[in-house]
């Protein structure tokens, strides 16, 4: 969305489309008519948007929460997953966060959306819900917290859970800069328009899909007899990458398999914070 396709809309779709309405409720074509708009910067100014009686105004201050639950807290706890997601895979794999980005695909983030959507809990929904719809919850929920700051700060906490989980170099950051990271596109306007040829160039020269391979540490590879998690990681990325090339298995199982591998991730992290008993027996 940009402010010119909006501007776009306003007169050649919404303004006709209001007065339509006020034809077939038999109302008189000077009746007065107000769109209102939150301040998502890709809108256009309000005092550009009036056509006769007809014009667009914006939402008083401090509303979102109470009229946009969804935005403030269903779609900011889903980011906070899908973030968690992203920290999971960097801390699993052996390359650095520009090399991650490059191997990370279109298909990639669709699997990390569907992995972070099926994490959002109905309580979230139901927290977000209340304010503007008191009935959406039972009288047993009334003590639930819905401010969007205490949904912000939980999601945070879950993050910050995956970022302290192991040695690396990301477990030095303060606090203040992991959620600087997770806000840092809070109010970024999408203004990039994709034209019809973009659209036929991704879907027809898609970037070909790359695993994330794991290299072995000193403590992974010190029983040869055992198989490594690098080497279980591999395996799997690569049944992940079968399944998805195959017809034999479903949307919804892929899923499963993309839910196996992130909790194989958080595993392989918590054995990293762990020493093996014989560790305390060996002669130096």
């Amino acid at each position: 969305m940009t402010a010119a396709l909006f501007k776009d809309w306003f007169f050649h779709h919404f303004v006709s489309e209001v007065k339509e309405s006020f034809k077939s409720l038999g109302l008189p074509e000077d009746t007065k008519a107000i769109l209102l708009l939150d301040n998502y910067k890709a809108h256009s100014p309000v005092d550009e948007l009036v056509s006769g009686n007809i014009v667009a105004t914006l939402l008083p201050p401090n509303v979102t929460s109470l009229i946009q639950p969804m935005d403030q807290g269903v779609i900011q706890n889903f980011k906070c997953f899908y973030r968690r997601s992203f920290i999971q895979g960097l801390l699993n794999s052996d390359c650095d966060v520009t090399d991650l980005q490059k191997k990370f695909t279109v298909k990639d983030a669709v699997y990390a959306i569907a992995l972070s959507w099926n994490q959002v809990k109905n309580t979230t929904l139901q927290k977000c819900w209340r304010k503007l719809w008191p009935a959406a919850n039972p009288a047993s929920d009334l003590t639930l917290q819905t401010d969007e700051e205490e949904n912000h700060q939980d999601a945070l906490t879950k993050v910050l859970d995956v970022v302290r989980s192991a040695d690396n170099p990301l477990k030095t950051l303060p606090e203040d800069e992991v959620e600087e990271w997770l806000l840092i596109n809070e109010n970024e306007p999408v203004e990039q328009e994709l034209t019809d040829e973009d659209i036929i160039n991704i879907v027809v020269n898609p970037q070909p899909t790359q695993n994330l391979e794991e290299s072995d540490s000193d403590a992974e590879t010190e029983e040869k007899e055992k198989i490594s998690w690098a080497e279980a990681s591999e395996s799997l990325n690569k049944f992940i990458s079968f399944a998805e090339a195959s017809t034999s298995y479903s949307a919804s199982e892929i899923i499963d398999f993309h839910i196996i591998r992130n909790k194989f991730y958080t595993k392989r992290q918590k054995s990293r914070k762990q020493k093996d008993i014989r560790d305390f027996f060996k002669s130096k």
